[in-house]
């Protein structure tokens, strides 16, 4: 029996030592691989995190507000008899056509102040916009993100459409107003998500590979729309989970009971206090994301291959390169990053605008936003549609646009680079010599071995012996015509879809805006996609013109007395249209101010055709914009 035994003690500790050599296999390359994505994964959870913190009190915040500006429209013109018996509750008056247009008026003015305060903090932070400051811009714009939602905490609100009694509050609706009202322009001062997104956008401009720079804008994208497709979804999770959870003491005349009552709205019952849960979650994930700011996320240098060498040859040539956009025209100096907007000279009577071009699309993209909020505002006048309902339909509207561009988005650029035309003089390029042009960062290319002696020869720069230089430019733009293509499939798409919006809301079918909405998930990859041709052509730009892209002008004879350099092209085109939509923002909330409250009666679909308008505007600049391959000089 023990000679038996033997060789299966002997089978069995074999296995027991491969299992164990599997299980740590397993793990060590886990390990590797998280490794890998770590540096991608520091900066996608900000974004994610901005998604979460703008999305998880947006219905509470839609009904918060109708409740304030009820309370408000009844405190500049009272109901005769009403508010003597505190117990009274009443449910109708809210929903009144006088007090909805006093909301929309309301927000309006509210969200102009904002975004103006928003802005001109935007340009005091584009002229001190610098790599070493990135980390503390992007902590004052999370911070003042929770400061906006603060107010909503402590405010003395009912559930709307309740109207509170006149002797309840101690605090009048005017000074709630006030209060909300500072706080959201403090918030709007500091930047907030607008200085977020441009301190993580810079670190994505960081690395200049056009590949990785279209990919990691699409992961962004892809990071806060899973953040605001999870948002709504966790805010009205919280709001269910802790329904009693309100202020009752801060603002009222004594500490009231929160008790239950039936909403008018399709029978539910919920209680009587404006539930905070949501709008505590939101300001929770605004102080997460300032602690990842500050102890995780690496803002210190810029993305360089671990393969290559720092040699004195290649540090000279990157000082060298860098110099040239050190000298800016005296005259134009005060411009700042905004000299990029300028006409550069091509030719004697030739100027090229595609800077201006993307700032116009950019501008447009940004006056499309409202169209999103008066389509929320229109489900709930037209169509009656409550807090709940409305925060499934964001769920599933942000859940089909992240899946548009995680899985739609790259098999429309694998489409377009297959059937797209190449530049004649890189038609003869294999595919493998067009993906290592593509991928490889700008610095990896100045070091190839016929600058560097000291560069270790890997599969990639082996590939590109055989390119020139030029060569490499030209499948560099293509990769950015590439994105144009698919950004101008996406501003199409849009534009349908919002005509189909449009009729719908117009003959109350609320199927057909259903349908329309869903089909505006698949036009989710325009901005990405712009944000990343733009970079690379501003690039393109800077590096041709030298110094500074001298506008409609020969260049001047450079000054003795040196000047502050310019930002790079990308961070410049950046700054550019992160401070220049905020003025779109407030026309856009002008328009649809005068447009939502003259046609929501009569014609409720005509800001749905202004916003296809828009869509279609952008479409037709970069259908006729001056491709980026015809950059190159002879």
């Amino acid at each position: 029996m023990s000679g038996e035994g033997q060789p299966l003690i002997a089978r069995g500790a074999s296995q027991s030592v491969d299992v164990a050599c599997d299980t740590q296999g397993f793990f060590e390359n886990a390990k590797a691989h998280f490794l890998a994505l770590w540096p991608s994964l520091q900066l996608l959870a900000v974004p994610h995190l901005l998604g979460l913190i703008l999305s998880a009190a947006t219905p509470s915040e839609v009904d918060a507000m109708r409740s304030l500006s009820c309370a408000h429209y009844y405190y500049l013109y009272p109901i005769p008899g009403y508010g003597q018996d505190p117990n009274t509750v009443d449910t109708t008056s809210c929903a009144a056509p006088a007090v909805e247009v006093h909301f929309n008026s309301l927000m309006t003015r509210i969200t102009f102040t904002v975004v103006l305060s928003n802005f001109f903090g935007m340009l005091l932070y584009g002229r001190l916009f610098k790599h070493s400051n990135r980390k503390w811009f992007a902590l004052m714009g999370l911070l003042g993100c929770a400061l906006a939602r603060i107010p909503l905490l402590f405010l003395p609100l009912y559930q709307y459409p309740y109207l509170a009694p006149y002797s309840v509050r101690a605090m009048s609706p005017g000074t709630m107003l006030w209060i909300y009202w500072g706080c959201s322009i403090l918030g709007g001062i500091s930047g907030a998500a607008e200085i977020v997104t441009l301190a993580m956008e810079s670190l994505a401009v960081d690395i200049q590979s056009p590949e990785k720079r279209s990919q990691l804008f699409a992961k962004f994208q892809i990071a806060q729309l899973l953040g605001a497709s999870m948002g709504p979804m966790l805010g009205s999770l919280v709001n269910w989970t802790f329904p009693r959870m309100a202020n009752t003491c801060f603002g009222y005349d004594h500490c009231i009971t929160n008790n239950s009552t039936n909403s008018p709205q399709r029978g539910a019952q919920k209680y009587l206090l404006f539930n905070t849960a949501s709008y505590l979650l939101a300001v929770v994930f605004a102080l997460l994301g300032a602690l990842w700011v500050i102890f995780v996320v690496n803002f210190s240098t810029r993305e360089t291959s671990s393969s290559m060498p720092n040699c004195e040859m290649c540090q000279t040539e990157d000082i060298n390169r860098q110099s040239k956009r050190a000298v800016n025209p005296p005259k134009y100096a005060w411009l700042g990053a905004f000299q990029r907007l300028l006409p550069v000279r091509i030719g004697r009577r030739r100027y090229d605008c595609r800077v201006l071009q993307f700032t116009f699309v950019e501008i447009c993209t940004a006056l499309m936003n409202e169209g999103v909020v008066v389509l929320i505002f229109e489900l709930g006048f037209v169509f009656h549609w409550g807090r709940d309902l409305i925060a499934a339909g964001l769920t599933i509207s942000n859940s089909l646009r992240l899946f548009a561009i995680a899985q739609g988005l790259p098999l429309l650029v694998t489409f377009v680079r297959t059937h797209s035309k190449k530049p004649a003089s890189v038609q003869h390029l294999s595919n493998e010599q067009l993906r290592a042009c593509i991928a490889m960062s700008d610095s990896d290319v100045r070091r190839l071995p016929n600058c560097c002696p000291s560069y270790q020869a890997t599969e990639e720069s082996q590939l590109l012996r055989q390119v020139s230089s030029d060569q490499r430019t030209l499948v560099r733009l293509w990769r950015a015509q590439v994105d144009l293509y698919a950004a101008q499939f996406s501003y199409f798409t849009n534009a349908i879809s919002w005509l189909l919006i449009a009729v719908g809301v117009t003959i109350q079918c609320e199927y057909t805006v259903l349908f329309g909405a869903v089909l505006l998930t698949a036009g989710s990859g325009a901005l990405p996609m712009l944000r990343s041709a733009g970079c690379t052509v501003t690039d393109q730009i800077v590096e041709e013109q030298g110094s500074a892209a001298l506008p409609l002008r020969q260049r001047r004879e450079q000054s003795a007395a040196p000047q502050a350099a310019l930002p790079d092209g990308a961070d410049s085109y950046l700054v550019i249209v992160s401070t220049v939509l905020l003025p779109c923002l407030l026309i856009g909330l002008i328009v649809r101010n005068y447009v939502y409250g003259a046609t929501i009666d009569s014609f409720p679909g005509t800001f749905f055709i202004i916003v296809a308008g828009l869509n279609v505007a952008a479409y037709f600049t970069l259908l006729f914009m001056r491709p980026p391959t015809k950059l190159m000089r002879a």
